[in-house]
């Protein structure tokens, strides 16, 4: 037991935490805990990080947002109890391939909305990938992991020389020492996208330093080349969203799938299909709700 909390088996292992399956002993819910190695729980500024954490998802009421149900210590180790994203993370989704464009419309639109709502509330994500979108049949998907939420007026891109993020998708500010912002989320919802509909992220190599360079230097390939048959104007939707620069992106997280959204709905049927014989017969269809309809600031 963990509080009231009966736990089940790991569904996910990381350095400072384990997440589980759990089950409330008298109301019968099911719900996946966050549980803080002991280690890692003695340690101040990571019980810091913690705390923010559970601020920011306690303050945070969108649908796309993960619901936290219960937070607190035990037994000499936080935790964190949320929602049971039953399908797991889009991540998971992802290693079966590039998602087909209707499909990865509907989820990168929910997280889109959940990410705008974030920054309206005054908070800077500084994580947005994959593994941190998190899908559930009935509801998904939900934004995840607010480990690393800072509030925007207080928001260094660096904590003393140590980059803070996962390098796929850091924005070229947040790796030069700059302050990661806004903006910055939107960048790697813009990767995240490349990723989600090419199959690709994108700048890959074979280390860290390979990938941070591409972030700083390069320009990703066109999503049209790794995937033929998509409408030409994506290429420059998607060099806007990862524009080097953070005042030539699209000013809300909505408006660059928005952007997308209005390209990909011109009559291309065939760019719908999976682009392999891998992705088609990978998992189910995301599951994932319609596009949130509401007013974004600056839309």
């Amino acid at each position: 037991l963990l509080g009231a909390w009966e736990l089940g088996g790991e569904t996910g292992l990381g350095g400072q935490a384990t997440v589980s399956r759990a089950r409330h002993a008298t109301l019968g819910r099911h719900a996946a805990v966050k549980l803080v190695r002991r280690a890692v729980w003695a340690d101040p500024a990571f019980r810091l990080r913690f705390e923010r954490e559970c601020d920011a998802l306690a303050s945070l009421d969108h649908p796309n947002i993960i619901p936290v149900l219960d937070a607190g210590e035990a037994d000499g180790r936080g935790y964190l109890v949320m929602r049971l994203a039953r399908y797991g993370s889009l991540a998971d989704r992802l290693r079966a391939g590039a998602v087909p464009a209707d499909e990865a419309l509907r989820l990168l639109g929910a997280v889109a909305d959940a990410l705008d709502a974030v920054h309206a509330a005054g908070h800077v994500h500084r994580d947005v990938t994959p593994a941190n979108t998190l899908l559930d049949a009935e509801r998904g998907p939900w934004l995840g992991d607010f480990g690393l939420a800072r509030r925007i007026d207080a928001t260094a891109a660096t904590r003393d020389g140590i980059l803070v993020g996962t390098a796929a998708y850091l924005a070229p500010e947040g790796i030069a020492g700059g302050r990661a912002g806004p903006e910055s989320d939107r960048y790697a919802l813009a990767a995240v996208a490349y990723h989600v509909l090419t199959g690709r992220v994108p700048f890959g190599a074979p280390d860290v330093a390979g990938v941070l360079y591409g972030h700083l230097h390069r320009d990703p390939p066109p999503v049209t080349a790794l995937r033929p048959g998509l409408p030409s104007a994506l290429d420059s939707a998607f060099a806007a969203g990862l524009a080097k620069r953070p005042d030539r992106r699209p000013p809300t997280a909505g408006a660059l799938v928005d952007e997308v959204d209005m390209i990909q709905t011109q009559p291309i049927r065939a760019a719908t299909a999976a682009p392999s014989s891998r992705a088609e017969t990978g998992s189910a269809a995301l599951p994932g709700n319609p596009r949130q309809a509401q007013t974004r600031p600056g839309a």
